[in-house]
């Protein structure tokens, strides 16, 4: 989200219209408005027993939606691919959440430390017709096939490029 001076937002790769969201629509010449405050944990503060009590509280919710609501800085995409590589194919709750926990824990340090490794693998996620459906700094090995890409920014253009192909006002804009 791109905003001036006076907090007005001048564009947003992603614009949401009021009738997505009445609290904080995202549109060009309308007044910014921060999201609401979170009450989750900060990626260093989570231990085995705070995320074992998480997960047995939210046993019914696939382990990746539990690590988005829980952890600061989860997203969905980063939430599948924490829970992929930590636990497989096999996302369901009906495991034992203490052995959950502790495979996740094992996993996180690698993400919450890229900042400071610098061990980014950029790519971009395709899928059966070759069509880019994702992106991320890191490896995305739940999604199949990837493409390697050598920066972020040239994989996030790749995909915005993608998903502007269709689009007839392109040329307007």
């Amino acid at each position: 989200i791109l905003v001036d001076t006076q907090r007005v937002v001048m564009d947003a790769v992603k614009r949401i219209p009021p009738s997505l969201n009445r609290y904080r629509a995202t549109l060009p010449h309308q007044p910014y408005v921060a999201p609401p405050p979170q009450t989750k944990l900060l990626p260093p503060q989570v231990t085995a027993e705070e995320l074992h009590r998480i997960l047995e509280e939210h046993s019914r919710e696939p382990v990746w939606h539990v690590l988005v609501d829980a952890i600061t800085g989860i997203s969905p995409l980063l939430g599948r691919e924490i829970t992929a590589r930590a636990l497989g194919a096999g996302d369901s709750m009906a495991n034992n959440p203490a052995q959950q926990a502790e495979k996740i824990l094992a996993v996180l340090p690698y993400f919450i430390g890229l900042p400071e490794t610098h061990a980014w693998e950029p790519c971009v996620a395709l899928d059966e017709c070759g069509q880019i459906t994702a992106f991320a700094p890191y490896r995305l090995t739940h999604l199949g096939k990837i493409e390697e890409m050598p920066s972020i920014s040239g994989a996030i253009v790749r995909y915005l490029e993608e998903r502007q192909k269709g689009d007839a006002y392109r040329p307007v804009r």
